[in-house]
This record gives C-alpha cells, structure tokens and sequence, in this order.
C-alpha cells in the first residue's frame, strides 16, 4: 500500500536498542571489568570534596568491599590511610597498603582532591613550596605523586563521581563558609587535574553523574558491581540502595565547619562550666549562654584542664570554658540553661538544663 509500513518485530527491537542508546544513564566506563575482575584489585574513588565521593564509598561498603579500617558512616574515608598520606612519608602510606593487601584481596579506598594531597609528598616528608616552582609548577609534581601513589596499588581501578560546579561550591559557602565564586574557580581547576588523569591511558575509570545516580538506584548499582567485579548478597544490595540518598543530612551536619563537640559539665548559682571544641579542628571556640531563651554572656572556651587532656578531648587539653559573677537575678530556681558554640545551630551535650537548688551535674567524665 503506497506510503504506508508495517511494524516488524525486527524493527521494534531496533527501535528501542537505539533509544537505549540516546538514554542519558549518568554512567561511563572506560576499560574492560572482565580484564581484573577475579583477581586481586584497589578500588579508588576519586573526585572533587562534595561531589558524591561518599556516595559512591558507602555504597561500596554497604555492598561488602572493605573500605579501610577507620573508615565510618557516613562520611567513608579511611582517616588511617588519609593519616599517612597526611605525614608526607611514603612508607607510611606503604605500610597501610601492603597491610590491606595482605588482608583483602578487594578493597576501596576513597579521599577527595587526593592529588593535591599528595602534592607535598617526598621520600623524607613534606616538599617545600620552593620545591614546587623548581620543577615548574605545583600541578606538574601532585600528577608526578599521584601517579606514584596508584603504581603502588594492586591493580587499581577508578570510581569518579561528578557534580555541577555550582552546587559543590554553594554546598561549600553554606557548611564551610567559603566564598562562592572563589571556590567555584578552585573546583574548576580541580577538575581540570581530573581530567588529565582520565585520559591517561589504561587508566580504567568508572564516570557516574551522582545527579543521575540517585534517582537511577538500580542500573547505578547494577553497574557498579559489574565494573568493580563484586558478588554482593541480596541483602547487601538493599542495604547499598537504601544509604543512596539526594541529600544526606547526617553527612551535611557531620561535614560542616561549624560541627561543635562539647559537654556542660555544671550549673549551679556560682559557676556554669564545662567544655567546647569544633569537630574538625581545633581552632577556639566561642560559647554563647542563655538563661531563659535570652542570650546573657560569651566566653572563650580556651581554659586548660587536665582530664581534657588526659581523655583526649584536646591535644593541648585547652578547650574548657566558665561563667562566673552572673547576675544573680538571672539565676532562679526553675530558670533554664542553655549552652552553644556561638555559630553553631545546637546546643552542647547536657544542655539545656533547668537550675534547680545548687546541686551540681554530673560531668561528661
């Protein structure tokens, strides 16, 4: 019959292999899996900070792949092998690896921006930053470290997760403060590097668009197993399906600058004590009181005390902080006590109190 057709079966099947073929899945892989699957392999999770780096690390442990010995929810990253990475010192970073090696035939090991971390590297500690404009540029020698790093891996394999520029870097301005242009600029030139390391060849890389990822569990997974080689249980797999999330909010607060730890030791009309120190560093905190919801005094939390000290709260033991020669008005029985870290959004462990008679808490201790 003149312009018109009939649909074949053939044709159908062709139909929908092509549109597989325009489907934008978030995923490419660069390499062949049956090459190393079977044998004994490192899997690297690669990638700027906040672009699903944890993503992909949790999703990796929760499918049963080791990922380091003090590697923990929800951030995944073995701080023993980040650690030794920090000293500077090869063989502390051979040490760790020949240890994994010995005891896993497959495992993972995951560290944002790790090419710039190796960048100060040498075979006596850190480089000096004179060293760098020697060999023409700072970019040139993390590659050259990086690239010595992997060649001390068995069988390396890559994992790089990405995400849009602006969300990374208006991630960073809200959890760490950092300038929002500025950082976009950074994560730019970060991924250039990433880049470079990709087109190296036999550099066998998984691309995952973590956008993408989170609401494409299934085929995420399905082609992660494949690429790394794994043969997780049902179990596991659920458990890697369920730990993908779009926002992840245990990592958001465990990760940003402001996290404070601390603990108010004791409230009684003398004296209002205890101590105060943020998550990742120790930089000195300022702790706010509040008496009745209404913000009354400040204080540094920078008073030496030994069993800070001695239960390694602080390295210096320099974290504890007290309010003293209050107001007496303020303080009646029934009133509530509030302590925080002043650009922190809760309040510290044992707080908020109600201030009943004088009797004093008990300590964190």
């Amino acid at each position: 019959m003149t312009g018109s057709y009939r649909t074949t079966p053939d044709s159908s099947i062709a139909a929908t292999a092509a549109s597989q073929r325009y489907k934008n899945t978030g995923i490419y892989t660069f390499g062949n899996p049956s090459s190393w699957a079977g044998n004994p392999r490192t899997i690297v999770v690669l990638g700027v900070a906040r672009s699903g780096t944890s993503i992909v690390s949790g999703a990796l442990h929760h499918l049963g792949v080791f990922t380091g010995d003090l590697s923990k929810d929800p951030v995944y990253e073995d701080v023993r092998l980040s650690s030794a990475l920090q000293t500077a010192r090869w063989h502390s970073v051979e040490d760790v690896i020949r240890d994994y090696n010995d005891r896993f035939q497959v495992w993972a090991y995951k560290r944002p921006n790790i090419i710039q971390a190796t960048q100060k590297m040498g075979w006596f500690g850190r480089l000096p930053k004179r060293f760098h404009s020697v060999l023409a540029g700072s970019h040139r020698i993390a590659l050259f470290n990086f690239y010595k790093f992997v060649d001390r891996l068995r069988n390396p394999i890559f994992i790089v997760p990405f995400k849009d520029i602006f969300a990374i870097s208006n991630r960073n301005r809200i959890s760490m403060n950092f300038d929002l242009t500025h950082n976009m600029h950074t994560v730019w030139r970060q991924y250039g590097l990433l880049l470079q390391l990709i087109q190296r060849p036999g550099f066998n890389s998984l691309l995952v668009s973590v956008d993408k990822i989170i609401h494409q569990k299934d085929p995420f997974l399905a082609e992660l197993i494949s690429f790394c080689g794994l043969t997780p249980t049902a179990e596991q797999e659920e458990q890697a399906r369920r730990f993908i999330t779009a926002d992840p909010e245990r990592y958001h607060d465990v990760t940003r600058a402001t996290k404070s730890i601390g603990y108010l030791d004791e409230v009684s009309r003398h004296c209002i004590h205890g101590w105060a120190r943020y998550l990742g560093s120790e930089r000195v905190a300022t702790v706010i009181l509040y008496i009745d919801e209404r913000e009354v005094a400040r204080t540094k939390a920078n008073v030496f005390r030994q069993d800070l000290l001695d239960n390694e709260r602080h390295s210096r033991g320099e974290c504890a902080f007290r309010f003293e020669n209050l107001d007496a008005n303020l303080l009646n029985d029934g009133c509530e006590i509030r302590v925080r870290v002043s650009d922190d959004e809760r309040d510290l462990a044992n707080s908020p109190h109600i201030l009943i008679a004088d009797s004093p808490l008990v300590d964190s201790d």
